[in-house]
């Protein structure tokens, strides 16, 4: 697979226009999403803090013990949720893996106490710089294997995005691929020309039917139907 710089601007004028509905789309799954009682609360576990620094009327706990995770799962309605700052990428594999198993104990313990449902978002970089898929299996060593993983690369204060598979970073008008990158990203990413071709580096565990790609061409409805059938049939699906 062959990977090359692209003009920014003229790349991103050639993806596929947004759909004239996605508006009042949005506007609807987030007023189902506020009025479902059954709707969990996301609980977005940050090993960063340049993922809150995006945000806004959002809570950002730098604290989790079961009383105060409590608390919050409590005061949170259905369909909103809360930042928990782990601040886990600076820590070395073993700690990480302990930060994430103690965070995702305490909050097992808040839910029952609160009786809240809730799921797990794991913020971290894009290019998998943080602890991938170990925090993810941590969670799962806890509350237990998800239906399935959605790998989102994608940063837009950050100049981030995924095109056709390939994970650039803007630099000034010139989106430039990740992988040639060298002086910026350990090398064990640099190498990876696709995001496709890494996570399937880091899940070397799973199959190669286990993987899918949705993309937003013509159709893309269509194929993420697809998607979700193949997602069904799969031993343990991840999605890109």
């Amino acid at each position: 697979m062959s990977v090359s710089r692209l003009p920014l601007q003229e790349t991103l004028k050639s993806l596929p226009p947004v759909f004239a509905s996605s508006s009042s789309l949005r506007e609807k799954i987030r007023k189902n999403v506020s009025t479902t009682i059954s709707t969990p609360i996301l609980v977005v576990l940050d090993d960063d803090p340049t993922g809150t620094q995006t945000c806004h009327d959002i809570n950002v706990l730098t604290t989790w013990n079961v009383e105060v995770l409590a608390t919050e799962l409590a005061s949170t309605s259905a369909g909103s949720g809360f930042f928990i700052l782990t601040n886990s990428r600076a820590l070395h594999p073993d700690s990480a893996r302990a930060l994430i198993t103690e965070i995702c104990n305490n909050l097992k313990q808040a839910g029952k106490q609160t009786d809240k449902e809730y799921e797990i978002v794991l913020r971290s970089d894009s290019t998998l710089r943080g602890h991938f898929p170990l925090e993810a299996e941590a969670v799962e060593d806890v509350l237990g294997q998800s239906d399935v993983w959605v790998l989102a690369p994608f940063f837009l204060q950050g100049g981030r995005y995924t095109i056709n598979d390939v994970h650039y970073v803007a630099e000034n008008d010139i989106l430039v691929p990740v992988c040639l990158l060298v002086s910026l990203y350990p090398r064990s990413i640099a190498n990876q020309q696709s995001v496709d071709r890494l996570a399937r580096r880091h899940l070397q565990r799973m199959p190669h039917s286990a993987t899918n790609q949705a993309t937003f061409e013509t159709g893309s409805w269509r194929r993420l139907q697809i998607v979700d059938i193949q997602l069904t049939n799969s031993i343990f699906p991840v999605l890109i």
